[in-house]
């Protein structure tokens, strides 16, 4: 058997008790957990307890030879001040110098905002708002290529969504994607579909996303249900692998019923599907939602 930490099998898909749950004194039956196979990671359907797939740990930056189970939502608890927010743009900015392919125009309706490398330039730090009731209470912070370890203010599942606060009214259609670089990777190329058809006075589509990690955004998603209630569509369009599917399972629940679709991208995600020129196989996967 695979060693790891757990003193669990990864080598073959089966279905086990979570250590986690055990340790808390729950899983008496000892099915809730889903190993997936080798290199592919595992979830509780429980508790969320997520062991990262080889796929996860290359994103990330880790080793894949390391045991790395899902990290813990990191916030602090005090919303950011004003001071702190005026001290934050005096050496930040809103360019990301297309960075991922995302256009400055794209970013700054959402208040994303970068630091940039003293050397070259270019962006190395990125700044997400964070809001709850539409008012700014802290920055989900991304150094790159992928550390999300340092937020500032409140960044957790108390929180908008990340994107709310763009769309106090409602509207015809919203979509839910897993992060905020896929956020504006998806806004810019539906905005950019809306132009070529001629449709640039019609009111963008709504684009927003967690400010949780995927696991987790269920629990985000069912306390902003009056939100999700004000569009006529939803459409869900997590990551298309693994953890993406177990995440649109667990969401799909809290929304109201009768007026959520579930988007399959023909990639992983929409920056992918952006940074690969693939922008008219993610219009036609937004279309092709299915209910």
């Amino acid at each position: 058997m695979e060693e790891n930490k757990w003193g669990l099998d990864l080598s073959r898909h089966h279905v086990c008790a979570c250590p986690r749950c055990r340790r808390n004194g729950r899983d008496n039956s000892g099915n809730n957990l889903t190993v997936y196979g080798e290199g592919k990671g595992a979830f509780c359907w429980a508790c969320k307890f997520t062991i990262l797939s080889d796929e996860q740990k290359a994103e990330r930056g880790l080793d894949i030879e390391g045991d790395y189970e899902e990290e813990a939502e990191v916030s602090t608890k005090e919303p950011i001040t004003a001071e702190e927010n005026a001290q934050i743009k005096t050496y930040t900015g809103t360019k990301s110098k297309n960075w991922r392919g995302i256009r400055d125009e794209t970013n700054v309706p959402y208040g994303i905002r970068y630091s940039y490398d003293e050397e070259t330039g270019e962006p190395d730090k990125m700044f997400v708002p964070t809001t709850i009731e539409g008012k700014l209470v802290g920055y989900k912070t991304r150094v790159f290529p992928k550390d999300f370890t340092n937020p500032i203010g409140v960044t957790g599942k108390v929180c908008d969504m990340i994107g709310q606060h763009r769309y106090k009214t409602g509207g015809r259609v919203v979509v839910i994607v897993g992060g905020e670089v896929d956020m504006v990777s998806a806004e810019q190329m539906l905005w950019d579909y809306q132009q070529s058809k001629g449709n640039q006075d019609w009111p963008r589509v709504a684009v927003v996303s967690p400010s949780t990690g995927e696991t987790s955004a269920a629990k985000q998603i069912q306390a902003q249900y009056a939100f999700f209630n004000s569009f006529d569509k939803i459409i869900v369009g997590i990551d298309n692998d693994a953890a993406g599917k177990l995440a649109t399972e667990s969401i799909v629940p809290m929304l109201p019923k009768g007026k959520v679709y579930v988007a399959e991208w023909t990639k992983k995600d929409p920056n992918n599907m952006l940074t690969s020129g693939m922008e008219k196989a993610f219009i036609n996967d937004y279309f092709r939602a299915k209910a």
